[in-house]
């Protein structure tokens, strides 16, 4: 059961080791060195996937997969727990089609993890969004596979889109057949988060496997 103290900023109760108050956005903590099942016990839902993320996060980070040269994200993801993951992969996917539609999450660096993401829909029983995300992924296929250019995007850099954007024939499909296709999957996306929101069915998930969110950064 969660531990509750008052915010020292805002006095609203909060788990102890949250790491961020979802009440006023401060800072309470350091993401720390590991994650037990004990402290994943000990927060609130709202407060879950913060704490997950912030922790898949620093992990990324320290491995040097925004550097250039660094490994795969996909790879350093695959060295954590299959649960801590997926509160990565799907923080990820809600916040950039939320933000950007689908075609920012793929030309972004979570392009690199979509099949992933789709498997951790799949792990939480999400099957709207498997289908959604699932017909995003193969639109996105086909463009990849009419330009090799496109689908090599992270071959050096692994994290910047990485191509010749001068290619006009490129922009003019996209622009054409690619973006209102994208365009309609992005907003029934959020039409389904509005209606039957993939987060309780993680919060579900992480509940009832405590023993896959174990691990230490070092």
């Amino acid at each position: 059961m969660p531990t509750l103290i008052p915010c020292p900023f805002c006095q609203e109760a909060v788990s102890a080791l949250a790491i961020v108050c979802v009440n006023c956005g401060e800072i309470l903590n350091d993401v720390p060195h590991s994650v037990t099942v004990r402290m994943v016990d000990s927060l609130r839902e709202v407060e879950l996937m913060n704490f997950l993320v912030r922790y898949a996060s620093a992990y990324v980070e320290e491995n040097g997969c925004y550097k250039i040269g660094g490994p795969p994200l996909g790879s350093i993801l695959a060295e954590l727990p299959r649960g801590i993951r997926a509160g990565y992969t799907l923080d990820r996917l809600n916040g950039e089609v939320s933000n950007g539609g689908f075609y920012q999450w793929f030309t972004n660096s979570s392009g690199q993890i979509t099949y992933e993401t789709l498997d951790d829909l799949r792990l939480i029983g999400a099957s709207e969004h498997v289908r959604v995300v699932g017909e995003a992924i193969r639109l996105i296929e086909c463009l990849e596979a009419k330009y090799p250019v496109f689908k090599n995007r992270w071959d050096e850099t692994g994290d910047t889109c990485n191509w010749d954007k001068s290619l006009d024939e490129f922009w003019e499909e996209v622009d054409s057949k690619y973006t209102p296709e994208f365009d309609s999957l992005s907003e029934e996306f959020d039409t389904l988060e509005d209606t039957n929101s993939m987060w309780p069915l993680f919060v579900k998930y992480v509940r009832q496997h405590g023993n896959e969110f174990a691990h230490h950064r070092y």
